[in-house]
Formats: structure tokens, C-alpha cells, sequence
């Protein structure tokens, strides 16, 4: 998802929209994934395009704004060792 948003890969371009580039009000959502299609059936649910979606906008502000991929696998490397560490 990290290199799709950042341009990384030109074919999914496209593909995911920001909340902020849906209406033109501010809300504390600004900075997540819109999911403009809203599965029907549970096949959907399972789709990369929903599940890509609710992954990324579960993750802390300091992993979805990372700027460089290093950082970003840093930043999402401590998310998954503190989650492992609260459930222990």
C-alpha cells in the first residue's frame, strides 16, 4: 500500500482516494483511504481493494505518513512489536 500511494506503482494510480479528495470539509478523516465501494456480498469483504483499505487506515498516523519507504517499514516494524508485546 506504501509504495501504491507514494506512486510507486502507476497502475493502481488511481485506485484509492483520500476522504479529503471526496467533499471539500474538513474532518479529523482527512488523511484515510475512502472506501467508495461498499461490499455487498462477503466475497467483497475479502477483495484487496476493502481489505487494503481498512488495513491501512487501522495503522497509527506515524506509519500511513511516512515519506520513505525505510522509515515506513520502521515505524510499521515498532507498531507490530508493541501490538505483539500488549497481547503478551
Amino acid at each position: 500500500m506504501f509504495n501504491i500511494l507514494n506512486d510507486n506503482v502507476h497502475y493502481f494510480s488511481n485506485y484509492f482516494v483520500y476522504t479529503k479528495e471526496t467533499h471539500k470539509y474538513c474532518t479529523r478523516n482527512d488523511s484515510k483511504l475512502h472506501c467508495e465501494l461498499i461490499p455487498k456480498t462477503n466475497n467483497g469483504f475479502t477483495t484487496f481493494y476493502y481489505r487494503g483499505i481498512k488495513l491501512w487506515n487501522s495503522l497509527p498516523m506515524n506509519v500511513t505518513n511516512s515519506t520513505e519507504l525505510t522509515t515506513y517499514k520502521t515505524n510499521l516494524k515498532r507498531h507490530i512489536l508493541c501490538i505483539q508485546n500488549e497481547s503478551l
